[in-house]
Order: C-alpha cells, then structure tokens, then sequence
C-alpha cells in the first residue's frame, strides 16, 4: 500500500523511494533479546540475491538487552516500556503526552473512533457467525428457504436481511 502511492503508474519500480516501516514493541518478537531487528526483503533460496526495493522493516523491543543502538535510542525504548524520562526530550515527551490525556476534545475523538473500530470488529464477527451458519444450513440439506427462516429465527433479522444474506452465502 506504501509503494501505491509512492510512485504514479507506469514509473519504473527504480524509481520507488527508500521506505522505512518501524514497529515498536513491549515485547520481544523474535524471541533473541535485541534491542532492534531490521529486515530487508532477500531470495529464500539464495541469500545473495536482494530485492533491493528500499524498503527496510525495523522492530524495536523495548525488553532488549543485547545490540548496539544509541543512548537516546535506548531512552525513548526504556519511556515506552515504563514512563522512564532519562533526558530532556524524553522530559519533553512525557510533557504531551500528558497534554494530550488531559485534552477533553482529543478524548472525545479517540473513544468516537474506539467506538467505531468496536462496531466494524462486532459485525465482522456477525457476519462471520451468520456465514458460518448457512454454510452449516446448506450441509445439513436443509432448502434455501429453510435456511432463511433459520437465521431469521436464530439472528433476529428481517426477512430481507435473512434473504439477502443467504443469497450471498449460498454459493461460496
């Protein structure tokens, strides 16, 4: 999706600028204990052969204990993992943060945008379920129009909804 709209169609995949994709972890991902992972894409079957596509993944883990990274690296790890403030900017940091909780209309807009991520995971869910339901309908012979009354029965819907959802479900 980055490459998307790094470059117009038709440009040369030469042309893709270097792109670096961070992820910060309380954990460590690989298991190895350092500090900060990075990967670049290679060929499985001959290390030799890069992609050289200049894109780098870096995953930071702020349980390391091993690999050279920068002091200042290191505080910003120890201030995620712990609210440690070590130096100025990690003072500084701390400082919006809490201006940002104390910020009532920025609080209004997270839990607004909480509340919507929630609704799209509840129907996801759903609408896995009531899949799941006419693929069960359809194995155990039951018609069509029984499967309709199935969920119309069991999900609380419409007789539309029902419908609507079995005519998309019937066939996959």
């Amino acid at each position: 999706m980055i490459d998307l709209n790094a470059i117009e169609k038709g440009v040369d995949y030469s042309e893709l600028p270097q792109c670096f994709v961070i992820f910060i972890c309380t954990f460590d991902a690989f298991g190895k204990g350092l500090w900060r992972y990075t990967f670049e894409n290679m060929c499985k079957e001959d290390n030799d052969v890069l992609l050289e596509d200049g894109t780098v993944k870096i995953f930071f883990n702020t349980d390391g204990a091993k690999g050279n990274i920068s002091k200042d690296t290191k505080n910003i790890l120890k201030f995620i993992a712990n609210n440690t403030m070590e130096d100025d900017f990690t003072e500084k940091l701390a400082q919006e943060v809490r201006k940002i909780k104390e910020n009532k209309e920025w609080q209004v807009e997270y839990l607004t945008l909480l509340m919507r991520e929630r609704e799209k995971y509840n129907e996801g869910i759903a609408e896995g379920v009531i899949q799941g339901a006419v693929q069960a309908c359809k194995n155990f012979n039951l018609s069509f129009q029984e499967t309709v009354q199935y969920l119309i029965d069991n999900f609380s819907l419409t007789f539309q909804e029902a419908e609507d959802d079995v005519t998309r479900y019937w066939s996959s």
